[in-house]
């Protein structure tokens, strides 16, 4: 059960860390980065005065941009000739033999009489016969050309596609005379091979690390003294893609084995790719050992365009863990307080005085052969952007994320601060060839003791990181409402409800993005997770379980996910399997995963 709980912890975190609302690859003016042919020195911030620089021509007085005439970066009488930002196309097949156009999966106007269905394999974009189409309570089948045609009333219409040996089953709901279905079989025919044992870099030079140690073990005051490190590395994380990954996309084959000492010797096996310096912590009976300093990646084969991505933590207790809190957590400990209350009291000030992200990497076009040294970027505690958010609510926090882009291929956090008193100050480090997003996380989840986490999410783009000198400002009046704790999904009957706090928000949820992961997955091959695209206007979900081969229990996994399209996003024609590739403004996000109780 732990397995299954840990493999949909993570796609939860692949989902919030893919709906972000970043638009397009920027236009980049190399006078903020320094770097050959400019004199600009490596400040990330507009601060130089471009002494000496050969930009006469241009109307930058003082380097503040404040009326600079690159409005499009087109370089007029700048030195920057040539803009260096990088668009990568998407990994994705394209498959439209209806011709709706536009990239969507649906689309080609509104529903008179008739449905046409499609499905067709995500990798290979060839159409797949003998798909069950539900629709009405009538099932049809996909013929040869991987077609069916429905029989419809007139407006919104709900399909469901199924079939033994394809690991989703997959709901839109449309006003729209097509339907494209991208589906993944079980076995979709590639293969993962480990890469070579490789390295961080800066320049030329492996970044290395030495977590704390002292005759073997680390003593209480070691571990408060010096930092600890940990990171590792991912297949790079293209948000029009998130939607396919299954665990096996993420770790590889190869492990190395962790000692454990909670109240009982164990050893884990964890993936190769994570990266940890040796470390051996033994605090009253309780630790961990283990080491691995170099990383792995995996690779899917057949694939030419491997991108990755990866980075670096580290944990400064000594930052946060001084002798009154020390105490504190004594004092909670011996009154019998629970764990998420005393993490619920004390994550603030951890999080944001000992957790630090120190470097981070990428490499957007890695061929999935030789070593895959990344070059890592050091993100620099004194690069900071301000973070604040007006007309903060009672007895709720407010998150800054702050992320790096490459577009189609990677996506990379950089900072994370709670902020305090409606503002923190995000650190940041500059990744070439790179965009920006920030989000604002509104929970109520330390407020409650952990007990109802309440989450949703503005965000915010720039192409250049500059762009935020001044800080980045978001309003409490602009998150979606929190999910109502009434919401709930009745394993009896299979049906999912929800409902909206009311009066919380101006912003309205144009889409819901409904996941569900059945318990039996992890047992059973044929039974697989759901993905239902609906429109704002709906409160339930029914998942027919004998239907889609499912065995319903209190321990299925769900996540509910309302997004706030752009302008330009009709629900009507778009592609429901990009949900998480649009740029959204704002989203909100339920789920009854208890993640104190995977820990």
């Amino acid at each position: 059960m732990l397995g299954m709980k840990l493999v949909s912890y993570f796609i939860i975190l692949s989902a919030l860390v893919m709906i972000p609302v970043l638009t397009g690859c920027g236009d980049d003016d190399d006078d903020s980065r320094g770097g050959s042919g400019d004199d600009d020195n490596d400040s990330y911030l507009p601060t130089d005065d471009d002494a000496g620089d050969d930009d006469a021509a241009d109307d930058d007085t003082a380097d503040d941009d404040t009326t600079d005439d690159d409005t499009t970066d087109d370089d007029t009488a700048d030195d920057d000739t040539v803009d260096d930002d990088t668009t990568y196309p998407s990994l994705r097949c394209e498959f439209d033999p209806e011709s709706i156009g536009g990239g969507n999966s649906v689309g080609g106007g509104a529903i008179t009489d008739q449905i046409t269905v499609y499905t067709y394999d995500h990798y290979t974009c060839q159409p797949v016969e003998g798909f069950s189409i539900l629709h009405n309570d009538q099932t049809t089948l996909t013929d040869a050309d991987g077609k069916a045609v429905l029989t419809s009333d007139a407006g919104a219409q709900r399909v469901t596609v199924t079939k033994d040996g394809y690991h989703r089953v997959w709901t839109y709901e449309a006003d729209a005379q097509v339907m494209y279905f991208r589906v993944t079989p079980n076995e979709d025919g590639s293969s993962y091979a480990d890469s070579e044992p490789a390295q961080f870099m800066l320049g030329d030079t492996p970044v290395s690390l030495e977590n704390p140690t002292v005759d073997g073990a680390v003593d209480i005051g070691n571990l408060i003294t010096y930092p600890v490190f940990l990171g590792g590395v991912l297949p790079g994380l293209a948000r029009d893609l998130v939607l396919f990954y299954d665990l096996a996309t993420f770790q590889t084959k190869a492990t190395f084995p962790v000692e454990l000492n909670l109240g009982s010797d164990e050893t884990t096996d964890l993936p190769a790719n994570l990266y940890l310096p040796a470390i051996e912590i033994d605090l009253f009976g309780y630790g961990v050992v283990g080491a691995h300093a170099e990383y792995q990646v995996p690779a899917r084969v057949s694939w030419d365009t491997n991108p990755i991505e990866g980075g670096m933590l580290s944990v400064s207790l000594g930052e946060f863990l001084d002798a009154d809190t020390l105490l504190g957590i004594i004092t909670d400990l011996i009154g019998g307080a629970l764990i998420e209350e005393i993490i619920a009291e004390y994550a603030i000030p951890l999080v944001n005085q000992a957790v630090a992200m120190d470097f981070a990497s990428v490499n957007p076009e890695w061929n999935g052969t030789d070593v895959p040294d990344l070059e890592a970027v050091e993100v620099n505690p004194d690069n900071t952007i301000p973070f604040t958010v007006a007309n903060p609510a009672e007895e709720t926090d407010y998150v800054g994320l702050l992320w790096a882009e490459i577009r189609n291929r990677a996506s990379i956090p950089l900072g994370l601060k709670i902020a305090e008193e409606g503002a923190a100050a995000l650190p940041y480090g500059t990744v070439p060839e790179a965009d920006y997003r920030v989000w604002a996380v509104k929970t109520n989840w330390f407020a409650t003791g952990m007990v109802y986490g309440a989450i949703s999410v503005l965000c915010k783009y720039t192409d250049e990181v500059s762009d935020w000198s001044e800080g980045v400002e978001f309003d409490d009046a602009d998150f979606l409402p929190y999910f109502d704790e009434s919401s709930d999904f009745d394993y009896l009957t299979g049906e999912m409800t929800w409902s909206l706090v009311e009066g919380q928000s101006r912003a309205t949820v144009d889409a819901y993005l409904f996941y569900f992961s059945p318990a039996c997955a992890s047992t059973a091959e044929e039974c697989p997770t759901l993905f239902a695209v609906l429109p704002g206007s709906a409160n339930s979900y029914t998942v027919i379980a004998d239907e889609f081969g499912m065995t319903l229990s209190p321990d299925d996994t769900y996540v509910l996910v309302g997004v706030d399209l752009p302008d330009d996003v009709d629900v009507n024609e778009f592609d429901p399997t990009k949900m998480v590739d649009y740029d959204y403004t704002a989203f909100n996000f339920y789920t009854n995963l208890d993640v104190m109780e995977m820990f």
